[in-house]
């Protein structure tokens, strides 16, 4: 429930943040899996429509002082530091390189996080509350969406599409599905329903691909619905879900005919697991001869893959193209985050979405997953949660 009323104009920022929200999980992720299957090409009209709904809440939040207000506090310096930091390197390398396209590739990064900053600055709980019936609606779309593309075949999506080279994007809509889905999942009044949309999200995210998503999702759910269960369940039945979940594993991988999304021992030896590996020990030999100020720009080019990969496929990565300063800053805003929800998680609708991100960048995702900074904002810039 919403116990504050909240001023015209923080409404209108809100539902405007909102709104580039949806322009860029869900637009953007119907617009790039309907250009891939030759459906139709929406790209640059929805483009058009996250560039203006960027501009409008930017205004929005200038023009209304108690906002900008809000700005200027502790935290706001910290993320200033972080960019400062990270625009210098990002100067150097072009002084050193004179590529712009790698520098373009880095600038894009840091306006994707000023972005997410601007929406989870603008869209606290509350926001999400008031607006459920639109997260649960977004989250229909896209299941909808995944189940027209399906290859049942193989229980995953058509690998023929019409635009083979985008194929690669499985990771962004499998990201942004997850995304939408811990949103609908927290927003969602009945426990019976929270449960029916993680079940549903699973599947959703088996056929997307990404064992990555699924991993960290899965476990996000996991820990939601312990801390929601806590007192209403006895030790002997965690430990039996828990049990119950190691024997459903190797059980799914023999009727599934999704091979690739649980076959442990493959996804352990696959080629995907040797890339990363090389790249993590290589990224961490940078951090080792440059501490304090990083190796921005000095990716790892695979030779059978050049164009893919090339950085860590983790946190780290911000320390290794960033430095150390901003790494800092970034780990001490995600525990802050965490250690403020811990006390009232689950009346927070933005709990479950910072679990899912942060397990993927804990351990898979690289500096350029920017979503993260919408709950850690969300959370520590809005004091009714």
């Amino acid at each position: 429930m919403i116990t504050t009323k909240l001023s015209l104009k923080r409404l209108k920022h809100s539902e405007l943040a909102l709104a580039l929200f949806f322009s860029i999980i869900i637009l953007k992720h119907l617009g790039i899996m309907w250009k891939a299957y030759g459906v139709t090409d929406l790209t640059s009209w929805l483009s058009t429509i996250r560039y203006f709904f960027l501009f409008f809440t930017t205004c929005f939040l200038v023009f209304n002082k108690r906002e900008v207000s809000k700005l200027f506090c502790r935290a706001s310096l910290f993320i200033s530091i972080y960019f400062v930091f990270s625009l210098i390197n990002i100067l150097i390398l072009y002084q050193k390189t004179h590529n712009f396209l790698l520098v373009k590739d880095y600038l894009l990064v840091l306006t994707s996080s000023v972005v997410m900053i601007l929406i989870g600055f603008c869209v606290s709980s509350d926001a999400i509350e008031k607006y459920r019936r639109f997260f649960l609606a977004g989250f229909l779309l896209l299941i909808f969406n995944i189940l027209f593309f399906i290859d049942l075949n193989r229980f995953s999506l058509d690998p023929n599409m019409k635009l083979k080279s985008m194929w690669g994007n499985y990771l962004f809509f499998a990201d942004t599905f997850g995304v939408i889905s811990c949103l609908a999942v927290s927003v969602a009044k009945r426990v019976t329903t929270k449960v029916v949309i993680s079940f549903v999200s699973i599947l959703g995210l088996v056929i997307l691909n990404s064992r990555a998503a699924l991993l960290c999702y899965i476990l996000g759910v996991s820990i939601y619905f312990f801390v929601l269960f806590k007192n209403k369940l006895n030790l002997k039945k965690i430990l039996a879900f828990i049990v119950l979940g190691i024997i459903l594993i190797p059980l799914v991988n023999i009727i599934s005919p999704n091979k690739r999304m649980f076959n442990l021992e493959a996804a352990l030896k696959g080629g995907s697991m040797r890339e990363r590996s090389l790249m993590f020990t290589h990224g961490i030999n940078d951090i080792k001869n440059s501490p304090i100020f990083g190796s921005i720009g000095g990716q790892l080019i695979l030779k059978e893959k050049p164009d893919k990969g090339s950085y860590i496929h983790n946190y780290l990565s911000i320390w290794r193209q960033f430095g150390i300063i901003p790494f800092i800053i970034f780990c001490s805003f995600v525990i802050f985050s965490f250690k403020k929800i811990f006390k009232y998680p689950i009346d927070n609708h933005y709990f479950l979405l910072l679990l899912f991100l942060s397990f993927e960048i804990l351990f898979f995702r690289s500096y350029k997953y920017t979503y993260i900074w919408i709950p850690v904002v969300g959370i520590l810039f809005n004091k009714k949660n």
